[in-house]
């Protein structure tokens, strides 16, 4: 998966909101939280994989390492949250608990970007990144 290791820029969601008020984020902060142009810079190195969140204006830079195939804590703007995720092919799936939820969580890279994708029950959300 030698196209993993890139920066990202968020190129469009579907759900993304109603997800996060799914998983009891308030409605006021899940549409801030929605309209917020993220960027990701991600490094694989073996089963390391780091993700990079820029800082903004309202928070500082986010740094998460997550060891594939073992349970990874990690901050998101939403809190601490845990990630258990492995490489599936050119895919990285999984579980993430966020907000005392447990939800399927898939990663899929391309050449030209990734789509993240998030399903807690009923409700999946797809967050698609353009490399840049």
């Amino acid at each position: 998966m030698s196209h993993v290791s890139g920066k990202y820029e968020l190129d469009s969601q579907e759900n993304f909101e109603k997800w996060l008020m799914a998983i009891g984020i308030p409605a006021e902060k899940a549409t801030q939280m929605g309209q917020s142009k993220t960027v990701v810079e991600i490094k694989l190195e073996g089963t390391q994989l780091t993700m990079v969140y820029p800082a903004k204006p309202h928070r500082p830079e986010i740094k998460n390492v997550i060891t594939l195939g073992q349970a990874s804590e990690v901050t998101t703007p939403m809190g601490k949250n845990t990630v258990n995720i492995r490489q599936d092919g050119n895919n990285m799936k999984g579980t993430v608990e966020a907000g005392g939820k447990t939800m399927k969580s898939t990663f899929a890279f391309t050449a030209t970007g990734f789509v993240d994708t998030v399903t807690l029950g009923d409700i999946t959300a797809t967050r698609r990144y353009k490399r840049i």
